[in-house]
């Protein structure tokens, strides 16, 4: 009868310790589940560019935004309200998906000084005029973007990747435009003056117009000119 009093009623030391700690890990347990409760994924943000302390892309309070005074990392839209039409990007570490321009907005135009990736839709211009952009540093699309019919003075780095277009672009290029991977000039009209225009891997100058006045015009690997017009 003690023994059944004994199994019915006692714990034997394997277990008691077993209980001794798994109360002495409950304060920890009991954060750990707490702040995995509250990390939620970081949201895309979306902007309407203001200007409305300076001209400067990569400052929260040149965007209405949600949350207040964050730099979009999503849609950047451009739109007729009365903000500066010169922007200047001069920090590092600001990409955007998409730069939106709205149906009546005016002629907007980008001094990019910094390492800057479009890494989404890219350029979707609903407006009478071409955005345009003058490049001193590094200006990447990445992924499936387009430039648009957007307008560039390239004097540093303009890069293409993955399976990004130049759409209908017009670019001047002075220094190196790169396609990569997949990447294509599409219907880009580019104009080649004493800089270097460079194809890579599997990509191609798609329907381009390039006019070469000066520099190289160059196809590595298996890219080809597809049906562009290149003229020397």
């Amino acid at each position: 009868m003690a023994a059944e009093g004994q199994t019915a009623g006692c714990v034997d030391s394997g277990g008691a310790t077993m209980i001794a700690r798994l109360v002495s890990l409950a304060p920890a347990l009991a954060v750990l589940f707490a702040l995995g409760a509250s990390v939620t994924p970081a949201r895309a943000v979306d902007g309407t560019w203001t200007g409305a302390t300076t001209n400067e892309w990569t400052t929260g309070t040149n965007w209405s935004s949600i949350p207040l005074n964050t730099v979009p990392d999503n849609t950047a839209t451009f739109t007729n309200n009365g903000a500066p039409t010169s922007v200047t990007i001069s920090a590092n570490g600001f990409p955007i998906n998409t730069i939106q321009f709205d149906a009546g907005a005016p002629a907007y135009s980008f001094a990019n000084n910094v390492i800057f990736n479009i890494n989404g839709a890219g350029i979707v211009n609903n407006s009478a005029f071409a955005p345009s952009f003058t490049n001193i540093s590094t200006l990447n699309f990445n992924n499936s973007s387009t430039a648009g019919n957007a307008t560039f003075t390239n004097s540093a780095n303009l890069q293409f990747f993955s399976t990004s277009t130049a759409g209908s672009a017009t670019i001047t290029n002075n220094l190196n435009l790169q396609f990569f991977d997949s990447s294509t000039a599409g219907n880009a009209s580019i104009t080649n003056n004493n800089g270097a225009i460079r194809f890579f891997n599997t990509n191609t100058a798609g329907s381009a117009t390039i006019t070469n006045n000066a520099g190289l015009v160059e196809f590595q690997s298996t890219s080809t000119a597809g049906n562009a017009t290149i003229t020397t």
